[in-house]
């Protein structure tokens, strides 16, 4: 047995951790602890470069029934267990929290002009996961999903339909709706009067993502402002999607300029 081979726990262990008496019944802190919970990361794997950074699959071995080994003591084996809920979680009006992701939690409080975050944990690639995961899962309570639709909606639609310079691109598979965009085609007086191609709202089904849809969508929408003459498609991405800013690299976009928002 090496130093690194994990080691059977002594009798004088072994007789502290059973005689410790903790309520694996009560599930008071299991139902406080996932209490809020509105999403998760799919598949709860965060990576850099390719390698893991986080995975919440290490602690399955905590998800189960099972009794704590008798190197463990029961009290820490069951908060082992409550601190193995993952996800975001709304913590109040305009406080959200996400968990299970690195050694500490993110928060998230809604401000005028973005997000005001306490501790933006301990890696780089998990704080921009959570970040993605907050403005992917709040994003969705922008819009209104109700049957039929919001007026609103029927009036920028006809608005769009309407203009010339406004295209609605929509990918269907099998009578199915599985990705949007809107392409714009921009006038100006730059470039010697060159015209743009404008790339707003990409949205892919999540079960269609890194599928080719998108790549499809985006040849497709590029060879529309080919054919209207335009002289470079731009677009916007939000800071904290690495996979979004890989992919528009890949199709040859690049990130020469800075964008700001300002919210009216």
């Amino acid at each position: 047995m090496s130093d690194l081979d994990p080691r059977p726990a002594t009798g004088f262990t072994e007789a502290a951790n059973s005689a410790a008496v903790v309520d694996f019944d009560d599930e008071v802190d299991f139902a406080a602890a996932q209490r809020g919970l509105i999403a998760q990361l799919p598949g709860g794997r965060v990576e850099q470069a390719g390698n893991a950074v986080w995975d919440v699959a290490s602690h399955d071995f905590l998800r189960t029934d099972d009794p704590p080994p008798p190197s463990v003591h029961p009290g820490l084996w069951r908060q082992g267990r409550l601190n193995s809920n993952h996800g975001l979680f709304e913590v109040a009006d305009g406080v959200w929290q996400a968990r299970g992701y690195d050694i500490s939690n993110i928060t998230f409080m809604a401000a005028d002009s973005g997000w005001l975050i306490i501790d933006p944990l301990t890696t780089e690639a998990t704080a921009t996961a959570c970040l993605a995961l907050a403005n992917d899962t709040l994003g969705q309570q922008r819009e209104d999903s109700s049957s039929p639709p919001n007026p609103r909606y029927v009036d920028a639609l006809q608005a769009i339909l309407a203009d010339p310079n406004q295209l609605q691109v929509v990918a269907i598979l099998h009578g199915e709706v599985i990705g949007c965009l809107q392409l714009s085609f921009i006038p100006g007086l730059a470039r010697m009067g060159a015209w743009r191609g404008q790339i707003e709202a990409v949205r892919i089904a999540e079960m269609h993502r890194s599928s080719g849809v998108g790549q499809q969508m985006f040849e497709w929408t590029i060879g529309q402002c080919r054919t209207r003459g335009c002289d470079l498609v731009q677009l916007t991405t939000d800071k904290a999607r690495p996979d979004a800013h890989r992919f528009y690299e890949r199709l040859g976009f690049v990130a020469s300029h800075i964008g700001y928002k300002l919210k009216l």
